[in-house]
């Protein structure tokens, strides 16, 4: 077996040719010729001709290394993907262990040449790593496998935008997940920018990856398309992002305050003052000035709202305790106004104002509701008293009906009680009475004994009523009856 490096096993022969010159005190020839036969030997040991290069691929794309050994004798080699012996290749076959590498040998008869390449596949950010090729009888030559990621890229004003005329145009574009870090150009209008217009920062995400940050800036003039480009190696073609920028005249809106230009209060009163800014564009920029001195920002705070037409409506609102008189002045104001448009109102802290109210809006307020809660409670007490009112005015006229009605029913019943009574009225005996015909029989088909009965009884008893009333020996006594 031979093998290549410090340690050189020479033949037995030529070590005894060696040794006999040595001792015949040829000494430097003895030199010579035993560097003669290392070189001989290194003849003779496998060599290397060409060995794994470095690879720089896109995820999701395959990478390619291939190793190229040259030896009198059966070579036998392995290689190495991430400190791990991927694929072994011997006289009897090549094994795989893994199921991304694909393996493919050669022999080459001419400058007998063996070569072995590896395929690797569907690579990601994780593949990356060292790939070594180890021959039998020689040392490791390996090569790097770097895997660059493609990232995400947006503007994140959005596609369009619309800014004021002569203004400073602020546009970032935002790289995320990138490696290594791209690089980000920009155009305008279809043609690269001028560098000077653009600063790109970057940052290292978790894992390895990259973000960055260009911001362009330029001053409006005009409508413009800007594009941001960012790229890496492997990218076939820079992914791209764009913006249309519009660009507008400024349009100063109206501006006033709620309350009118003077306001009486009382001392230690809290005064709230609102100024409206309507129809602007762009968004104006609203401050406050205390007798024309600039009033700090907690005194006030403003609030935005868009309108039609790209126009902002805002509302500012102004809260102090005044303890003297003093002018509260509202402005607003764009970058390209000479002067801000301004508006004005003075409060007048008194405790009393004569021919005028000394009420605070506090005051007003309370009044407004507790008037409003009287009202209320007064329509509901006049609505209770209508109700029992009517209630009471049915009750009575029931009352009196059924008292009638009871009076009605008393009275024919003492009616019929003195009709009874035999020593009431006086007797008539003028009166003649008319002859007494025979009580009418009245008959009914019916079987029921009960029925015919009670007829009979009740036809008897008026028989005997009128006989004992037309008995001529007896007075009549005549009531009329109403």
């Amino acid at each position: 077996m031979w093998k290549c490096g410090k340690e050189i096993f020479i033949s037995q022969e030529r070590k005894e040719l060696s040794q006999s010159l040595m001792e015949g005190g040829g000494r430097i020839c003895a030199l010579v010729f035993f560097f003669l036969c290392i070189i001989q030997d290194f003849k003779s040991c496998a060599q290397i001709p060409r060995g794994p290069e470095n690879a720089t691929v896109l995820t999701g794309d395959n990478a390619n290394f291939s190793c190229t050994v040259k030896s009198e004798v059966k070579m036998s080699l392995t290689w190495i993907w991430q400190s791990v012996n991927s694929v072994s290749v011997t006289s009897f076959g090549t094994i795989v262990s893994t199921s991304h590498i694909i393996a493919r040998n050669s022999t080459n008869s001419l400058d007998n040449t063996f070569t072995s390449q590896i395929t690797i596949l569907n690579v990601n950010y994780s593949s990356s790593g060292r790939v070594g090729c180890l021959p039998l009888g020689s040392s490791e030559l390996g090569a790097y496998l770097s895997v660059q990621v493609k990232g995400s890229l947006g503007i994140v004003n959005g596609s369009s935008v619309i800014v004021p005329l002569n203004s400073t145009v602020i546009i970032p574009c935002r790289a995320s997940g990138w490696y290594p870090g791209p690089t980000i150009t920009w155009e305008m209008n279809g043609t690269a920018a001028n560098p000077a217009y653009y600063v790109t920062a970057y940052t290292t995400e978790a894992g390895g990856l990259v973000s960055a940050v260009s911001t362009f800036t330029i001053f409006s003039e005009t409508n413009m398309t800007l594009t941001c480009l960012a790229t890496i190696q492997t990218l076939p073609a820079p992914l791209s992002a764009s913006v249309t920028v519009h660009v507008r005249d400024i349009i100063p809106g109206s501006l006033h305050i709620a309350n009118g230009s003077s306001i009486t209060v009382k001392p230690n009163s809290t005064v709230i003052i609102p100024c409206q800014a309507s129809g602007w564009y762009p968004t104006p920029i609203i401050t406050w000035e205390i007798n024309n001195a600039g009033a700090s920002i907690t005194h006030y705070f403003t609030e935005y709202t868009p309108e039609a037409g790209d126009l902002v409506s805002a509302i500012s609102t102004f809260t102090i305790i005044p303890e003297t008189d003093m002018t509260l002045t509202c402005l607003a104001t764009v970058h390209t106004l000479v002067r801000p448009l301004s508006t004005s109102v003075t409060i007048l802290v008194r405790e009393s104002v004569s021919g005028g109210s000394s009420l605070s809006q506090t005051d007003i307020i309370l009044i407004a509701v507790f008037s409003s809660l009287g009202g209320l409670l007064l329509l509901a007490i006049i609505i209770a008293v209508i109700v029992i009112c009517c209630k009471k005015k049915q009750k009575k006229r029931e009352t009196g009906y059924q008292s009638d009605t009871w009076r009605h029913k008393q009275q024919d019943a003492n009616n019929l009680k003195t009709i009874d009574r035999a020593g009431l009225g006086q007797r008539n005996y003028g009166y003649t009475p008319e002859p007494v015909s025979a009580a009418p029989s009245f008959r009914t088909n019916r079987s029921d004994s009960a029925y015919s009965d009670a007829t009979s009884q009740t036809s008897n008893a008026q028989v005997m009523g009128r006989n004992r009333m037309y008995d001529p020996s007896k007075p009549i006594r005549h009531v009329t009856h109403v």
